[in-house]
């Protein structure tokens, strides 16, 4: 029980004292910002994801992505999903009571859609001939 205890008041030191949960809509309204800026990140991902595979030895990385990759719409639609279900599950059901955490988990989604569309940038304009050097970090 001890060890309970004392890994219970480190975590609370760690992450702060637990607020209580906001509703949903509350929470969407506080945060539709910056998971509105996630989607759009996402959706573009998806887009640019579509148009690079079309192009000549690139693939999808995601094994469960390449599955539906043949199929635009589902490709899209299923990566929307997986974010909104992120975003339940993490953002509001597990990190909204700790707010030090759910800052720091809805800042690298935001930070990690980011760097994904920027590469994906990179190859294509590599892949055009726009760059000389190819300046993505990932290689498909």
């Amino acid at each position: 029980m001890r060890l309970i205890k004392r890994l219970d008041d480190g975590i609370t030191k760690w992450l702060g004292k637990p607020v209580a949960k906001p509703s949903f809509n509350k929470y969407l309204k506080e945060h539709w910002k910056v998971w509105g800026a996630i989607y759009l990140f996402n959706i573009i991902d998806a887009i640019l994801t579509l148009w690079a595979v079309k192009l000549e030895g690139l693939h999808e990385l995601n094994p469960v992505m390449a599955q539906v990759l043949p199929y635009p719409i589902l490709f899209i639609g299923v990566k929307v999903a997986m974010v909104t279900l992120l975003m339940i599950v993490f953002g509001y059901l597990f990190f909204s009571q700790y707010p030090k955490l759910h800052a720091l988990s809805v800042g690298y989604l935001f930070l990690f859609f980011l760097l994904i569309d920027i590469n994906n940038i990179l190859h294509i304009a590599y892949y055009y001939g726009l760059i000389g050097i190819n300046m993505a970090w990932v290689n498909w």
